[in-house]
């Protein structure tokens, strides 16, 4: 087993209601994520209707999803990392593509940052 990081980059955007970066994993091995974060280069102030929701996916199955509402993630500090919270099956099995996206609720919102996935690669039995 071997460990390494994968970095989702998200551009900055302002008019598209959803941006999103991903990767196909194209290795004869299997990985698992172990953790994942969002570090923005943006500040972003938390509102309850006006908000973006971060969300990562494997081959089209939610694993994780948090909002920048006042009431779950709040603000967003350019350069300060939160940590998603990860639940379901986190296998990365060849061939699975891996996204992640931000979605907007309201308009004006501006998002841009990296998600970095550390992953734990394994040969498939």
């Amino acid at each position: 087993m071997s460990i390494e990081t994968r970095s989702l980059q998200l551009p900055e955007a302002i008019a598209a209601t959803s941006v999103k970066s991903g990767l196909t994993w194209s290795r004869d091995d299997s990985a698992m994520i172990s953790s994942a974060t969002f570090c923005p280069t943006v500040d972003l102030t938390a509102h309850d209707s006006n908000y973006v929701d971060l969300s990562l996916e494997i081959a089209g199955t939610e694993v994780a999803s948090e909002q920048t509402t006042t009431g779950d993630t709040g603000d967003l500090t350019e350069g300060t990392e939160i940590t998603l919270a990860l639940s379901g099956s986190l296998e990365i099995q060849s061939g699975d593509y891996v996204v992640f996206k931000a979605t907007k609720a309201g308009s004006g919102v501006v998002v841009s940052g990296s998600c970095e996935l550390k992953l734990e690669r394994y040969r498939a039995a």
